[in-house]
């Protein structure tokens, strides 16, 4: 084996190390959070002694807990755009399309409530945690205002700054999961109203209309 290969080969095999380490780590943090821990009182200590790793290794991965927050708010945000692009994605998606949608969000909210709320208690007095949520809850409103611009084009002055309206539809979709969602357990009754109250809310917005 050349000296090339032979680094290229470390340098993979080093890298894949470092990934497992930083899943272990966030999957013992999302396990603690499962179980209902408070946010604010847990020590990175503790989160150590879940994942099985030391203090220097925690801060070879993640500079504070607060990094896990925002790693975690990406993932959990995964699923719900993978599932919402294809509708946004889609001008002529009508209000069954919409209405599934946010089926499938509350859904999505309802796996990863306990982390949901963690995230949000600790943005209420960090800065950082904050930031990350802010940029998870703004990605979520570039993709609804790109979908706007689709399905205003040509009637631009009928309606707001698609900008502006994607950023309150989605802190509105944040601030009803959070306050009518509020655990990990589905409430068929709760979760219709919820589903059904977005889908009108949305619908209106899209085509005021329709």
């Amino acid at each position: 084996m050349t000296t090339a290969r032979a680094f290229t080969v470390q340098a993979q095999a080093g890298r894949r190390r470092r990934e497992a380490t930083q899943e272990r780590i966030l999957a013992a943090f999302r396990a603690l959070l499962e179980t209902g821990s408070p946010v604010a009182a847990m020590s990175v200590d503790r989160i150590c002694e879940a994942a099985g790793v030391s203090r220097s290794t925690f801060y070879a991965h993640f500079p504070d807990k607060t990094e896990l927050i925002a790693r975690l708010a990406a993932e959990d945000s995964e699923p719900w755009m993978a599932l919402a692009e294809p509708v946004l994605a889609d001008p002529a998606s009508g209000r069954a399309d919409v209405e599934r949608v946010m089926r499938q969000l509350v859904a999505n909210w309802h796996e990863h409530a306990m982390v949901g709320a963690a995230i949000i208690e600790l943005a209420e007095y960090d800065d950082a945690a904050q930031d990350a949520w802010q940029a998870t809850i703004g990605g979520m409103a570039a993709t609804v205002a790109d979908h706007l611009r689709m399905r205003w084009a040509g009637r631009e002055s009928e309606h707001a700054d698609p900008d502006t309206v994607a950023e309150a539809l989605a802190w509105m979709v944040e601030r009803v999961c959070h306050k009518m969602l509020p655990g990990p357990e589905a409430d068929a009754d709760a979760d219709d109203r919820a589903v059904g109250a977005l889908t009108e809310v949305v619908w209106r917005v899209l085509e005021p209309g329709g």
